[in-house]
Protein backbone atom coordinates (compact mmCIF):
# COMPACT_ATOMS: atom_id res chain seq x y z
CA UNK A 1 0.00 0.00 0.00
CA UNK A 2 2.42 2.65 -1.14
CA UNK A 3 0.68 4.29 -4.12
CA UNK A 4 -1.52 7.20 -3.12
CA UNK A 5 -4.94 6.92 -4.79
CA UNK A 6 -6.42 10.27 -3.82
CA UNK A 7 -9.72 11.06 -2.11
CA UNK A 8 -11.38 12.18 -5.35
CA UNK A 9 -10.67 8.87 -7.09
CA UNK A 10 -13.50 6.93 -5.42
CA UNK A 11 -17.02 7.34 -4.19
CA UNK A 12 -17.50 6.32 -0.53
CA UNK A 13 -18.94 2.91 -1.43
CA UNK A 14 -16.20 2.30 -3.97
CA UNK A 15 -13.63 3.15 -1.30
CA UNK A 16 -15.26 0.54 0.96
CA UNK A 17 -14.83 -2.07 -1.77
CA UNK A 18 -11.16 -1.14 -2.25
CA UNK A 19 -10.50 -1.21 1.51
CA UNK A 20 -12.13 -4.61 1.83
CA UNK A 21 -10.09 -5.93 -1.11
CA UNK A 22 -6.90 -4.71 0.58
CA UNK A 23 -7.82 -6.38 3.87
CA UNK A 24 -8.65 -9.64 2.09
CA UNK A 25 -5.33 -9.59 0.22
CA UNK A 26 -3.09 -8.44 3.05
CA UNK A 27 -5.01 -9.98 5.95
CA UNK A 28 -4.81 -6.72 7.86
CA UNK A 29 -4.75 -2.93 7.38
CA UNK A 30 -4.02 0.08 9.55
CA UNK A 31 -5.98 3.32 9.69
CA UNK A 32 -2.94 5.54 9.10
CA UNK A 33 -1.86 3.58 6.02
CA UNK A 34 -5.36 3.60 4.52
CA UNK A 35 -5.75 7.33 5.17
CA UNK A 36 -2.48 8.01 3.37
CA UNK A 37 -3.37 5.67 0.51
CA UNK A 38 -6.78 7.22 -0.15
CA UNK A 39 -5.76 10.77 0.69
CA UNK A 40 -8.49 11.17 3.29
CA UNK A 41 -8.71 11.68 7.04
CA UNK A 42 -8.20 9.01 9.67
CA UNK A 43 -11.73 9.77 10.92
CA UNK A 44 -13.18 8.94 7.49
CA UNK A 45 -11.26 5.65 7.38
CA UNK A 46 -12.43 4.76 10.89
CA UNK A 47 -16.04 5.28 9.78
CA UNK A 48 -15.41 3.05 6.76
CA UNK A 49 -13.92 0.33 8.95
CA UNK A 50 -16.82 0.59 11.40
CA UNK A 51 -19.24 0.05 8.50
CA UNK A 52 -17.29 -2.96 7.25
CA UNK A 53 -17.29 -4.44 10.75
CA UNK A 54 -21.05 -3.84 11.07
CA UNK A 55 -21.50 -5.88 7.87
CA UNK A 56 -19.51 -8.71 9.45
CA UNK A 57 -16.70 -8.42 6.90
CA UNK A 58 -13.74 -7.42 9.12
CA UNK A 59 -12.76 -7.35 12.77
CA UNK A 60 -11.58 -4.07 14.31
CA UNK A 61 -8.26 -4.00 16.14
CA UNK A 62 -6.24 -1.29 17.84
CA UNK A 63 -5.39 1.08 15.00
CA UNK A 64 -6.85 -0.97 12.18
CA UNK A 65 -8.68 -4.17 11.12
CA UNK A 66 -8.02 -7.81 10.30
CA UNK A 67 -9.84 -9.98 7.78
CA UNK A 68 -12.76 -12.14 8.83
CA UNK A 69 -11.79 -15.26 6.88
CA UNK A 70 -14.26 -16.88 4.53
CA UNK A 71 -17.01 -14.24 4.55
CA UNK A 72 -17.79 -12.83 1.12
CA UNK A 73 -18.55 -9.12 0.71
CA UNK A 74 -22.11 -7.80 0.68
CA UNK A 75 -22.37 -4.28 -0.73
CA UNK A 76 -25.24 -2.04 -1.71
CA UNK A 77 -26.97 -2.73 -5.00
CA UNK A 78 -25.46 0.26 -6.81
CA UNK A 79 -22.01 -1.24 -6.21
CA UNK A 80 -22.97 -4.90 -6.75
CA UNK A 81 -24.55 -4.27 -10.14
CA UNK A 82 -21.19 -3.09 -11.51
CA UNK A 83 -19.50 -6.42 -10.71
CA UNK A 84 -19.26 -9.46 -13.04
CA UNK A 85 -21.77 -8.03 -15.51
CA UNK A 86 -20.69 -10.31 -18.37
CA UNK A 87 -20.99 -13.40 -16.18
CA UNK A 88 -24.41 -12.41 -14.86
CA UNK A 89 -25.67 -11.77 -18.40
CA UNK A 90 -24.52 -15.22 -19.55
CA UNK A 91 -26.17 -16.85 -16.52
CA UNK A 92 -29.43 -15.03 -17.23
CA UNK A 93 -29.47 -16.19 -20.87
CA UNK A 94 -28.87 -19.77 -19.78
CA UNK A 95 -31.59 -19.59 -17.12
CA UNK A 96 -34.17 -18.54 -19.71
CA UNK A 97 -34.40 -22.12 -20.98
CA UNK A 98 -36.12 -23.07 -17.74
CA UNK A 99 -39.03 -20.66 -18.28
CA UNK A 100 -42.13 -21.67 -20.28
CA UNK A 101 -45.42 -19.95 -21.16
CA UNK A 102 -47.90 -20.13 -18.31
CA UNK A 103 -45.24 -20.02 -15.58
CA UNK A 104 -45.74 -18.20 -12.29
CA UNK A 105 -42.23 -16.99 -11.50
CA UNK A 106 -40.77 -15.54 -8.30
CA UNK A 107 -37.71 -13.29 -8.63
CA UNK A 108 -35.73 -12.20 -5.58
CA UNK A 109 -33.78 -9.01 -4.86
CA UNK A 110 -30.49 -9.85 -6.55
CA UNK A 111 -28.58 -8.20 -9.39
CA UNK A 112 -28.24 -11.47 -11.33
CA UNK A 113 -32.02 -11.80 -11.33
CA UNK A 114 -32.24 -8.26 -12.71
CA UNK A 115 -30.36 -9.53 -15.79
CA UNK A 116 -32.86 -12.39 -16.07
CA UNK A 117 -35.76 -9.93 -15.93
CA UNK A 118 -34.41 -8.17 -19.04
CA UNK A 119 -34.99 -11.38 -21.00
CA UNK A 120 -38.31 -12.21 -19.35
CA UNK A 121 -39.58 -8.81 -20.49
CA UNK A 122 -39.83 -10.23 -24.02
CA UNK A 123 -42.22 -13.01 -23.00
CA UNK A 124 -45.99 -13.26 -22.93
CA UNK A 125 -48.21 -15.45 -20.78
CA UNK A 126 -45.82 -15.33 -17.80
CA UNK A 127 -46.60 -13.95 -14.34
CA UNK A 128 -43.77 -12.55 -12.21
CA UNK A 129 -43.91 -11.84 -8.48
CA UNK A 130 -40.98 -9.87 -7.06
CA UNK A 131 -39.82 -7.67 -4.20
CA UNK A 132 -37.11 -6.19 -6.44
CA UNK A 133 -37.73 -2.59 -7.54
CA UNK A 134 -35.30 -2.89 -10.47
CA UNK A 135 -37.07 -6.00 -11.75
CA UNK A 136 -40.43 -4.26 -11.40
CA UNK A 137 -39.13 -1.26 -13.34
CA UNK A 138 -37.90 -3.48 -16.18
CA UNK A 139 -41.15 -5.43 -16.41
CA UNK A 140 -43.56 -2.52 -15.88
CA UNK A 141 -43.85 -1.76 -19.60
CA UNK A 142 -43.63 -5.38 -20.78
CA UNK A 143 -46.46 -7.84 -21.58
CA UNK A 144 -45.57 -9.81 -18.43
CA UNK A 145 -48.21 -9.97 -15.70
CA UNK A 146 -46.42 -8.26 -12.80
CA UNK A 147 -47.14 -8.51 -9.07
CA UNK A 148 -44.99 -6.36 -6.78
CA UNK A 149 -44.69 -7.44 -3.15
CA UNK A 150 -44.94 -4.12 -1.36
CA UNK A 151 -43.45 -3.72 2.11
CA UNK A 152 -40.71 -1.94 3.99
CA UNK A 153 -38.03 -0.44 1.73
CA UNK A 154 -34.58 -1.95 2.13
CA UNK A 155 -32.47 0.71 0.46
CA UNK A 156 -29.27 -1.38 0.31
CA UNK A 157 -30.88 -3.78 -2.16
CA UNK A 158 -33.63 -1.49 -3.50
CA UNK A 159 -36.11 -4.13 -2.39
CA UNK A 160 -39.05 -4.63 -0.04
CA UNK A 161 -39.04 -6.84 3.05
CA UNK A 162 -41.11 -7.42 6.16
CA UNK A 163 -44.62 -8.78 6.90
CA UNK A 164 -46.42 -7.01 4.03
CA UNK A 165 -44.02 -8.28 1.36
CA UNK A 166 -43.96 -11.74 2.94
CA UNK A 167 -47.77 -11.92 2.98
CA UNK A 168 -47.89 -11.26 -0.78
CA UNK A 169 -45.36 -13.97 -1.55
CA UNK A 170 -47.17 -16.52 0.60
CA UNK A 171 -50.36 -16.18 -1.47
CA UNK A 172 -48.77 -17.75 -4.56
CA UNK A 173 -47.94 -21.27 -5.67
CA UNK A 174 -45.03 -20.57 -8.03
CA UNK A 175 -44.00 -22.91 -10.80
CA UNK A 176 -40.43 -21.51 -10.81
CA UNK A 177 -38.31 -19.38 -8.50
CA UNK A 178 -34.96 -17.78 -9.32
CA UNK A 179 -32.77 -16.53 -6.48
CA UNK A 180 -29.18 -15.56 -5.79
CA UNK A 181 -27.26 -14.50 -2.70
CA UNK A 182 -23.97 -13.41 -1.23
CA UNK A 183 -22.18 -16.75 -1.43
CA UNK A 184 -22.48 -20.43 -2.31
CA UNK A 185 -20.84 -22.99 -0.03
CA UNK A 186 -20.78 -26.72 -0.75
CA UNK A 187 -21.81 -27.64 2.81
CA UNK A 188 -23.92 -24.64 3.88
CA UNK A 189 -25.56 -24.07 0.49
CA UNK A 190 -26.83 -20.68 -0.64
CA UNK A 191 -25.98 -17.97 1.91
CA UNK A 192 -26.75 -14.29 2.38
CA UNK A 193 -25.94 -11.56 4.90
CA UNK A 194 -29.36 -9.95 5.42
CA UNK A 195 -31.87 -11.74 7.69
CA UNK A 196 -34.79 -9.96 5.99
CA UNK A 197 -33.67 -10.96 2.49
CA UNK A 198 -32.98 -14.51 3.65
CA UNK A 199 -36.55 -14.83 4.90
CA UNK A 200 -37.98 -13.53 1.61
CA UNK A 201 -35.85 -15.95 -0.40
CA UNK A 202 -36.88 -18.86 1.83
CA UNK A 203 -40.57 -18.05 1.41
CA UNK A 204 -40.19 -17.90 -2.37
CA UNK A 205 -38.34 -21.22 -2.39
CA UNK A 206 -40.83 -22.87 -0.05
CA UNK A 207 -43.78 -21.88 -2.27
CA UNK A 208 -42.31 -22.97 -5.60
CA UNK A 209 -42.43 -26.26 -7.52
CA UNK A 210 -39.02 -25.72 -9.19
CA UNK A 211 -36.06 -23.86 -7.67
CA UNK A 212 -33.10 -22.31 -9.48
CA UNK A 213 -29.99 -20.71 -8.01
CA UNK A 214 -28.17 -18.13 -10.15
CA UNK A 215 -24.65 -17.40 -8.89
CA UNK A 216 -21.63 -16.09 -10.76
CA UNK A 217 -18.38 -18.00 -10.23
CA UNK A 218 -16.91 -15.40 -7.85
CA UNK A 219 -19.48 -16.50 -5.23
CA UNK A 220 -18.77 -20.23 -5.45
CA UNK A 221 -16.98 -21.88 -2.51
CA UNK A 222 -17.36 -18.81 -0.31
CA UNK A 223 -19.47 -18.27 2.78
CA UNK A 224 -21.96 -15.63 3.91
CA UNK A 225 -23.43 -15.10 7.36
CA UNK A 226 -26.82 -16.86 7.10
CA UNK A 227 -27.91 -20.10 5.46
CA UNK A 228 -30.71 -19.75 2.89
CA UNK A 229 -31.07 -23.25 1.45
CA UNK A 230 -29.00 -26.41 0.84
CA UNK A 231 -27.80 -26.92 -2.73
CA UNK A 232 -29.65 -30.25 -2.86
CA UNK A 233 -32.94 -28.32 -2.73
CA UNK A 234 -32.29 -26.67 -6.11
CA UNK A 235 -33.26 -28.15 -9.46
CA UNK A 236 -30.28 -26.35 -11.03
CA UNK A 237 -27.39 -24.17 -9.89
CA UNK A 238 -26.47 -21.91 -12.81
CA UNK A 239 -23.01 -20.36 -12.81
CA UNK A 240 -20.58 -19.15 -15.49
CA UNK A 241 -17.68 -20.78 -17.35
CA UNK A 242 -15.09 -18.80 -15.39
CA UNK A 243 -15.61 -21.16 -12.49
CA UNK A 244 -12.39 -22.84 -11.36
CA UNK A 245 -12.25 -26.30 -13.03
CA UNK A 246 -11.28 -27.93 -9.74
CA UNK A 247 -14.23 -26.31 -8.01
CA UNK A 248 -16.57 -27.41 -10.79
CA UNK A 249 -15.29 -30.98 -10.48
CA UNK A 250 -15.76 -30.93 -6.70
CA UNK A 251 -19.34 -29.72 -7.04
CA UNK A 252 -20.20 -32.31 -9.68
CA UNK A 253 -18.73 -35.08 -7.52
CA UNK A 254 -21.00 -33.84 -4.71
CA UNK A 255 -23.98 -34.24 -7.11
CA UNK A 256 -24.71 -30.51 -7.25
CA UNK A 257 -27.05 -29.96 -10.28
CA UNK A 258 -24.58 -27.56 -11.88
CA UNK A 259 -25.29 -25.76 -15.18
CA UNK A 260 -22.41 -23.72 -16.64
CA UNK A 261 -23.19 -20.74 -18.86
CA UNK A 262 -20.56 -19.89 -21.45
CA UNK A 263 -18.74 -16.57 -21.12
CA UNK A 264 -16.39 -15.24 -23.78
CA UNK A 265 -12.89 -16.11 -22.67
CA UNK A 266 -14.29 -18.26 -19.86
Amino acid sequence: MNTRLGSSAFLPKERLVRIYDIVQKEGTARVAELAALFGTSAMTIRRDLTELEAKGLVVRTQGGVVARDGILRDYDVDVRQTYNVEEKSAIAKEAMRFIQPGDYVALDASTTVVELAKHIANLRDVTVVTNNFMVANILASSPVELVFAGGYLRREAFSTVGPLAEHTVMQFAFTKVFVSGTAVDLDAGLMDNSPDEVHMKQLMLRNSKKRYLLADSSKIMHRGLIKVSPLAEFDAVVTDSRIDPAVELTMRKANVPLVVAGVRGG
